[in-house]
């Protein structure tokens, strides 16, 4: 068998490559779109909107599954919440997950259920054996090695230096995943709760971002433009880790409103910096920031749904009145 020349191979994976990119893309506007018509209210238009986004043949995630199965129960569509809950478990979701899940347990009342619970033992191994079982459990030790001396007594004061060496440690160990294996993602490792779009090793790499010497956001982008990692994730990483939370270059916008005594004040931009911010957000996937208001607002009052968003209102404590009357000020 004739081995490909080098550069038929390069042209090859950049076509694959480009083609991951216009799929994910396509899959992140329609997703926008669902998202917005369950803004508006309107819940059969948004279920009928992610059916068409899960038709294209990109990675998904199981938020977005998470949240058609939402608009199912609401309209009591019997059959398609079979189906979403059904590729949740495919995907990895955990039965206790489930079951303790105030907003789709609802799917217990179903006609349906007793077969999913008499499928669900096999099902589950199933995809256990279909995902990288042992890498998802790696992945899971290497946080909780990340958060162990953070979450001890005094935290960064006092234990500084071990966590900055437990970082290091870490950080060797992702790259060296990264090198094997690739940016793990859902379909690679599952997602035992998939209301959540954070996989063990995103709070690492919030870490690792926050860290100079191990600038990471190049891999990270290309991880979102290939489907692997959240969009509204790696925008969060970006702006909470950069010390010029304000330069437009940089900037996704992701704090909108800052909350004070359940009051809530809207970051002021400018037409110049939007227009910057909409850019970044754009070469992402995301929604404009105007969009992205309303799904801020609608989560705030709507609990049901998750859109992913991290940190779009940040709530604001101060040590004294006038620190806090100063900062309000700021809004005027």
């Amino acid at each position: 068998m004739k081995k490909l020349p080098l550069i038929v191979i390069f042209v090859l994976l950049r076509s694959f490559s480009s083609l991951c990119q216009d799929t994910y893309f396509s899959y992140a506007k329609m997703i926008n779109k669902a998202e917005m018509a369950i803004v508006h209210q309107n819940f059969k238009q948004a279920q009928t909107i992610y059916d068409s986004a899960f038709a294209i043949k990109s990675k998904k995630f199981s938020k977005d599954y998470y949240n058609a199965l939402v608009c199912s129960i609401i309209i009591k569509n019997i059959a398609k919440s079979e189906e979403y809950i059904s590729t949740l478990i495919d995907r990895g979701a955990l039965l206790d997950n489930i079951k303790t899940d105030t907003v789709i347990n609802k799917v217990m009342q179903m006609p349906f259920w007793a077969n999913i619970i008499t499928d669900y033992s096999a099902r589950h191994k199933k995809a256990i054996k279909k995902f990288n079982y042992p890498l998802f459990k790696e992945l899971e030790f290497l946080r909780a090695r990340d958060q162990h001396m953070r979450g001890r007594e005094g935290s960064y004061k006092v234990w500084g230096d071990t966590i900055k060496k437990l970082d290091v440690i870490n950080y060797k160990r992702l790259d060296e995943i990264f090198e094997t294996y690739g940016f793990p993602d859902e379909e690679l490792i599952g997602n035992e709760n998939p209301r959540y779009d954070d996989l063990p090793h995103y709070i690492i790499l919030r870490h690792l971002q926050g860290d100079k010497e191990y600038d990471r956001s190049v891999v990270m982008k290309k991880a979102v433009i290939e489907g692997r990692f959240s969009a509204k994730y790696f925008a969060w990483v970006m702006d909470y880790e950069n010390d010029e939370r304000h330069n437009p270059e940089i900037n996704f916008g992701v704090t909108l409103y800052y909350e004070i005594d359940n009051q809530l004040y809207l970051d002021k931009f400018s037409d110049k910096f939007k227009l910057k911010v909409n850019r970044n957000r754009e070469s992402v996937g995301l929604e404009n920031v105007d969009d992205y208001q309303q799904k801020i607002l609608y989560e705030r009052k709507d609990k049901r749904f998750n859109f992913g968003n991290h940190s779009g209102i940040s709530t604001m404590s101060f040590t004294n009145e006038q620190d806090k009357k100063s900062f309000i000020e700021g809004f005027k």
